[in-house]
């Protein structure tokens, strides 16, 4: 829930808030050998039968604009949470019994340097506590079987950014900068051992365990958008974005000192560069618009350690892509909308990082809507 208390003092907005929820979790598992029609209960499910996560906050943010050319916001929000499983001697389920909670706040500003021109800033605390799939899950994911660690404690982020935007006339121009930093960051880390009666762990070639990073982890990026309106009906859309991102490495250091080690390693799947473009042409008196736009990104070879055995990675790392569509529609008096896109025009095959799937082949979709 969020209200608005606009104008109770000059210059000055109020937004406030609460939100709250309870997740409850029922998880059964069983092997029936239906030769036999024999069925065979397993101790426990998925997750821990029963478990429960609760979650809720309180928030308030000011915003003020003290001077024409400056605003200024400033907010924060308490918030906790509580997870609860019960123990299971015969799967080795330890219980769970977590209560986290915490105030973080938030602040930014926008200065107006001209009537085109504006900087902004933002710092932001984040809060996360470990949620029933880290808490109590056992499954197979992508880098190989991962059961659960019921002694994870919350991640606690710092993040800021740094922006500009300039819009004059018909172009708009945004371009921000960001830092993050997280303590305690929920990462993986291989195990030689399982749970015990654990027959699926058992009988997995790579496995792991979800625990808190020993130091902070980081993530630093970029991003630029430009929109420009062109002569004779023509407009054109263009975005960019480039993460890294880094974490101390959770493996123990070798016995043999020759033996390799890196301090810090990669963060898992995240994005390498990639953009947008779109340009279009719109014939406003009869309502007809053409365009075309490519999706891309260069190849990821910066890799998690993890990441070299998670089969939705190919391997050395996930290949680069262009993939293009065309646009076509005719939009007749606000009341009825006909459109069709072609995507991916040239067919490439390409997948976005971290993804299990390769992204659609080429298709055509065509759409008519309308309304009185």
């Amino acid at each position: 829930m969020q209200s608005d208390a606009d104008g109770f003092a000059a210059g000055l907005t109020l937004r406030y808030g609460f939100d709250a929820y309870r997740d409850g979790v029922a998880s059964r598992a069983w092997y029936t050998f239906t030769d036999v029609g024999v069925t065979r209960a397993e101790p426990r499910g998925q997750y821990v039968d029963g478990a429960t996560f609760a979650q809720a906050g309180i928030f308030a943010e000011l915003e003020a604009e003290p001077l024409t050319w400056l605003r200024v916001r400033a907010g924060a929000r308490y918030g906790g949470a509580a997870a609860s499983a019960a123990g299971e001697g015969r799967s080795g389920t330890r219980p769970v019994d977590l209560r986290a909670d915490a105030l973080v706040g938030r602040g930014g500003l926008e200065v107006a340097l001209g009537p085109s021109l504006t900087l902004l800033a933002n710092v932001d605390q984040g809060f996360r506590a470990p949620n029933l799939d880290d808490l109590t899950a056992r499954s197979i994911t992508g880098p190989g079987y991962q059961f659960e660690n019921p002694a994870l404690v919350a991640e606690r982020s710092l993040s800021t950014e740094l922006g500009a935007r300039l819009s004059h006339g018909a172009l708009l121009v945004e371009a921000w900068g960001y830092a993050t930093r997280i303590e305690d960051a929920i990462t993986r880390v291989a195990r030689t051992t399982c749970p015990p009666g654990d027959a699926a762990c058992t009988g997995s070639r790579i496995r792991f365990q979800l625990v808190n990073a020993a130091r902070p982890a980081r993530i630093a990026g970029a991003e630029a958008l430009v929109r420009a309106a062109l002569p004779l009906g023509f407009s054109l859309r263009a975005g960019i974005a480039w993460t890294v991102g880094d974490q101390p490495n959770p493996e123990p250091r070798p016995v043999a000192a020759a033996a390799p080690y890196r301090e810090r390693v990669p963060l898992s799947r995240v994005p390498p560069l990639n953009g947008t473009a779109e340009l279009r042409w719109r014939h406003r008196p009869t309502g007809l618009y053409l365009g075309s736009g490519m999706r891309w990104a260069l190849a990821q070879t910066r890799l998690a350690p993890q990441d070299f055995a998670d089969a939705r990675i190919p391997e050395g790392g996930t290949p680069g892509y262009a993939v293009f569509d065309l646009r076509a529609g005719w939009r007749w008096d606000e009341r009825l909308t006909a459109s069709l896109v072609v995507e991916n025009l040239l067919d490439a095959a390409w997948r976005v990082h971290g993804s299990s799937v390769n992204g659609p082949a080429r298709g055509v979709v065509f759409s008519l809507s309308g309304g009185l």
